[in-house]
């Protein structure tokens, strides 16, 4: 029975016989993925792995594939390696060679900050701080984000950088055209003492005569010989040679102007046809200050004492206010008299006078009046009519001197051709040339003050103003008639009782002395004898037809660095021309002789292709350079003031003259400076070779 059931349901397997499997698939590295994963690549282990290149890590995707690549991303490894990417730059961003937009745009910026900070004179120690504000403020841009631009990288921006390339463009058109060099002897800054040097060159583009500055060297031995090394060692550094130098201006001084043993007599050594141009401001202060010498009472100690009673005590300042307040006087503030300051006397004058009435009864009424000292003299002073007559009559006498050397050192605006918005800053006004009218203004001048003391019919009768007979008393004008100022007038007529007769006679003959002591300084100082000065009148548009026709020739041969004595023939006909024609035939002049001469440089000849005027317009370019007065070096001082300030007190000297370029070599705001491609690399270069420097 068992044996037929075995037959029928055949064999039985054996247990021990193995069962089939089924195969398994394994996942291979797909291409595709790398455009969606940028930081996986194909492995070297075979197709069943990946290569993390962030991590430097083999993944297996043979199970999950793309699963596998997500899974690893979310690492905490993987994502501290992603954030590490993100905040660190590539290294061809420290690289001068890049051209990464990006890097530019980060090197312009640093490169307009550090010309912001230099321009507006503040301390490079914010420039720390700035970088990391940018990152804060400006969250959403790459640029503040890369903006990399602390203390040190800002000075070594300004100094290697920006100065670099203001001044090459100085130097260059030194080296290219004539030029006035102007200098001031030392002045006190930190332990040492310095000279600055600035140039007076033409500008073609805007057409007017700019100041520049070229170098500022330590000159702690204010001999002669130690000022003229420094500047010849300045033009010897920039390879700028002495036959362009054309003028040299400076102070009066005998270091500077001696016959024999002076700066001057140096530079005729190297340039024997320089021109030598006074200060004529500086010699206006001069006459007026010999002049108030001999006023009788010291109105200068008086005003002297008045500042330095008030100047450190906010107590007095404040008691003094009650009486402003009481008399209804505006509180102005009361100023210092600094003798050197050309427009100072004036101005104080002015000021005490307006404060007279409370000035008086403020000291009559103090406490310490009756003690000896500084408040019963003050007050003694104030209280006396003589003295007050003697501020009436300065404040008058002043006036026209004022006005002559305001203008003589007056700025103008430059206007910008691109937006038609006037430049803003001190440092960057140009000089009105007024060379062309000066011998005619000190001539002016110095009738207005012989009219006010001498007949008319005295001074009509001589042609030369210089040969006017000022100090004869048969021709004086009577007391009534002699010039005191109409406030002084009145004062004398409403005070008669306190003021008596001696007194009145006395303030007449202190003005008669006053009057030929200034006109006499003024005879001896001033150029009117100046044969140059007189021909360079030419450039005066209203006086063409009145200068002689070889006047221009005259002074081509005396200066034929501007522009040849082989040319003075056409030059001649050109100024001919110049004569006879029309004023609707040339440009139009608007009291701006700089412009004027700048567009006729301009004018075409229509018949040869030609300019009509380029030797008379050449050699006008030259006197235009001749500046004014000596105010562009006393500018230069007050803005060394500015920059060098008790928080900035270790600036070095290359640093100060980098500072110094930014201020009078640039034409513009900071926000309309546009730094070319060789100064962006420059900036680049900066830092590095500050560092190499250090080594």
């Amino acid at each position: 029975m068992s044996s037929r059931k075995r037959s029928l349901s055949g064999p039985v397997p054996s247990s021990k016989e193995p069962i089939a499997k089924r195969k398994r698939y394994f996942c291979t590295y797909q291409k595709c993925w790398e455009s969606e994963f940028k930081w996986v690549k194909e492995s070297d282990r075979g197709p069943n792995n990946a290569l993390c290149t962030l991590c430097n890590s083999h993944i297996y995707i043979g199970s999950s594939a793309k699963s596998d690549l997500i899974r690893h991303s979310k690492t905490a490894a993987h994502l501290k390696v992603v954030s590490c990417q993100n905040q660190s730059k590539s290294i061809s961003s420290f690289l001068p060679g890049s051209k990464n937009p990006l890097n530019e745009k980060i090197t312009k910026a640093e490169t307009l900050f550090a010309y912001f900070v230099a321009e507006h004179n503040l301390p490079f120690a914010i420039a720390d701080h700035f970088t990391k504000l940018c990152k804060i403020m400006f969250t959403d841009s790459e640029i503040a984000k890369g903006f990399s631009c602390g203390r040190t990288k800002t000075t070594q921006i300004v100094k290697r950088a920006v100065n670099p390339s203001l001044l090459n463009s100085v130097v260059q058109k030194c080296r290219s055209q004539p030029f006035t060099i102007m200098c001031d002897e030392s002045t006190d800054y930190g332990q040492d003492k310095c000279m600055v040097i600035l140039v007076r060159l033409f500008d073609n583009e805007l057409h007017m005569p700019l100041t520049r500055f070229l170098d500022m060297p330590i000159v702690n031995i204010g001999t002669a010989v130690n000022l003229f090394h420094a500047m010849d060692q300045t033009l010897t550094k920039h390879e700028i040679p002495w036959s362009n130098v054309f003028g040299f201006m400076s102070d009066n001084c005998s270091v500077m102007k001696g016959k024999h043993n002076s700066v001057i007599s140096r530079i005729r050594e190297r340039q024997p046809l320089v021109m030598d141009m006074g200060c004529i401001c500086h010699l206006a202060n001069l006459c007026v200050g010999a002049a108030v010498k001999l006023i009788p009472l010291s109105v200068e100690d008086l005003i002297f004492d008045i500042y330095c009673h008030f100047n450190q005590s906010s107590k007095r300042k404040e008691e003094y206010k009650v009486f402003l307040e009481f008399l209804d006087i505006d509180p102005l503030k009361i100023i210092k008299h600094v003798s050197t300051r050309w427009l100072s006397l004036k101005k104080c004058v002015d000021r005490t006078l307006h404060h007279w009435p409370a000035l008086l009864s403020y000291f009559k009424s103090h406490k310490d009046v009756e003690k000896e000292g500084r408040i019963k003299r003050v007050a003694k002073l104030l209280d006396t009519p003589e003295m007050k007559m003697y501020f009436l009559f300065l404040n008058d006498v002043m006036e026209p001197m004022n006005d002559f050397n305001t203008a003589f050192q007056v700025t103008k605006k430059i206007l910008d051709t691109c937006n038609s918005n006037y430049v803003n800053s001190v440092y960057q006004l140009a000089d009105a040339s007024k060379i062309g009218l000066l011998h005619d203004q000190v001539k002016r001048l110095l009738r207005i003050f012989l009219k006010r003391f001498v007949k008319t019919s005295v001074i009509v009768t001589h042609t030369d103003v210089t040969q006017v007979p000022y100090d004869v008393n048969d021709h004086f004008l009577p007391d009534d008639k002699l010039v005191v100022g109409l406030p002084c007038r009145s004062y004398i007529a409403d005070h008669q009782d306190e003021i008596g007769v001696e007194i009145e006679k006395k303030l007449y003959r202190t003005a008669r002395n006053f009057y030929i002591k200034i006109v006499s300084k003024m005879v001896d100082k001033f150029p009117f004898s100046d044969t140059t000065l007189q021909d360079i009148a030419f450039i005066n548009p209203r006086m063409k037809t009145k200068i002689e026709s070889d006047s221009v020739t005259k002074l081509a041969t005396r200066f034929p660095q501007a522009i040849g004595c082989e040319n003075t023939s056409e030059l001649l006909d050109q100024f001919t021309e110049y004569q006879l024609l029309s004023p609707d035939d040339l440009p139009t002049f608007d009291q701006d002789i700089s412009s004027f001469w700048g567009e006729m440089a301009e004018v075409e000849d229509i018949f040869n292709d030609k300019k009509r005027f380029d030797k008379l317009s050449k050699l006008a370019k030259a006197f235009l350079v001749l500046p004014n007065s000596n105010a562009d070096c006393e500018r230069a001082f007050s803005i060394i003031k500015k920059i060098y300030t008790e928080f900035r007190s270790e600036l070095n000297n290359d640093t100060l003259c980098a500072l110094l370029s930014c201020k009078f070599n640039q034409t513009g705001s900071c926000y309309e400076y546009q730094p070319s491609c060789d100064v962006l690399k420059a900036a680049k270069q900066a830092t590095i070779e500050y560092n190499k420097s250090l080594q």
